[in-house]
């Protein structure tokens, strides 16, 4: 998150003009193309969940947001935007989920799984997940690992 404070304008006696406003950003390096379009969905977050924004997320049994697991049951489906933190019981509060674009799987801000351990996971973590997730991954120049 950025602040923006506008510039001091108060020698402007009688008019308000002293400005301020907060942007939230999407991560410098996360979104690398423009085609796929990116588009978000909110989805509800599963009980008993504490998740960091950019979380890679799948759906559980019942539909619900939680961690995704390499070559689990919960595959891969899109990234959390905001943090969320759901508790043991109670309506579900819905999350913002990134479903579509082209990203960089080797941003620093994304929060993968323990289960993905190897490049080549992260790059294929969302191959064949189900519509309407259409993720192109592309990594900048500078941040490719060298593929085993």
């Amino acid at each position: 998150m950025t602040t923006y404070v506008g510039p001091d304008r108060t020698w402007d006696a009688g008019v308000p003009k002293q400005t301020s406003d907060v942007f939230n950003v999407t991560g410098e390096g996360l979104i690398v193309g423009d085609y796929p379009v990116q588009f978000t969905e909110d989805m509800p977050v599963a009980l008993n969940q504490t998740l960091a924004a950019y979380t890679v997320v799948g759906v559980d049994g019942s539909g619900n947001i939680v961690p995704a697991v390499s070559g689990g049951s919960v595959r891969a489906i899109g990234i959390l935007m905001y943090p969320v933190t759901t508790g043991a019981s109670g309506a579900l509060p819905a999350g913002r989920v990134l479903r579509s674009g082209v990203i960089n799987p080797f941003f620093t801000g994304l929060i993968w799984g323990a289960s993905y351990d190897t490049v080549a996971k992260k790059m294929n973590a969302f191959a064949g997940a189900p519509s309407p997730t259409q993720f192109v991954t592309r990594p900048l120049s500078h941040d490719t690992p060298i593929l085993p």
